[in-house]
This record gives C-alpha cells, sequence and structure tokens, in this order.
C-alpha cells in the first residue's frame, strides 16, 4: 500500500478521488471484460453502464484498434508489466491514452486504460 498521511481514509477517498482526476479510467480483466469505468469516461470515450462486463473490444470500430488492443490483451496474459502510450482523436480532439497491466497480489490481472484529451495549457 502506498504511503497514507495519519487519518486520510483512502478507502472512503477513492470514488472521489478516480471521478475528480478528469481523466477516464476504464478497468478489465485478462478476457478483455470491461469491470468499471468512472464518471468522466463517458465524455472522453464510448462508455455506457450496459458495457460493463461486456467485450471492451466492442467500443473498438477500427480493426488495428482491436489488434492493438488484442495485443495488449495477450501481453498481460503473459504476465508482462509493459506499459502500452498512444495519442487518438475523438470527435475532433486527440486523447492521450495510457494502458497498465492491473496487478494484485503480484500477478497481471486485466488492465487500466486512462486517456485524456490533449489541449492548450493555460498560464498559470
Amino acid at each position: 500500500m502506498p504511503p497514507v498521511s495519519p487519518g486520510f481514509d483512502l478507502t472512503q477517498m477513492a470514488p472521489a478521488i478516480l471521478d475528480g482526476a478528469r481523466v477516464s479510467i476504464t478497468v478489465f480483466d485478462l478476457e478483455g471484460r470491461m469491470l468499471y469505468f468512472n464518471q468522466h469516461a463517458p465524455q472522453v470515450l464510448d462508455r455506457k453502464p450496459e458495457y460493463i462486463g461486456r467485450d471492451i473490444q466492442l467500443c473498438h470500430t477500427q480493426p488495428h484498434s482491436t489488434q492493438k488492443f488484442q495485443k495488449m490483451l495477450e501481453t498481460f496474459r503473459a504476465g508482462k508489466r509493459q506499459e502500452f502510450y498512444y495519442t487518438i482523436t475523438r470527435n475532433e480532439r486527440k486523447l492521450a491514452v495510457k494502458v497498465t497491466p492491473l496487478i494484485v497480489g503480484g500477478q497481471v490481472v486485466g488492465g487500466v486504460h486512462t486517456a485524456m484529451a490533449l489541449a492548450p495549457t493555460p498560464e498559470v
């Protein structure tokens, strides 16, 4: 478990953190079934409640996209901890995508797909 400040209840705060990050987060198992997506995901990608438990590849309409996802699944099934990075364009927005293995108890049990819009950064 990562370090947590005393009194900070990570279990209670996790939903707010996942939804407040303004990053699309989707979790899938080694069969490619969608297990979870956060509240921001439908604003960025094709995510609907009825997709939970279904093959995430049904969200991929381009053949090259399906092939890329299949390669990621094969990598994760082999227990490899490789991360994948790429960009896509959805609804005229360029998105940065990162797919990482989901590791529980030292074993790869699925993947975590994150996506966020690439936009000019306002001055701070």
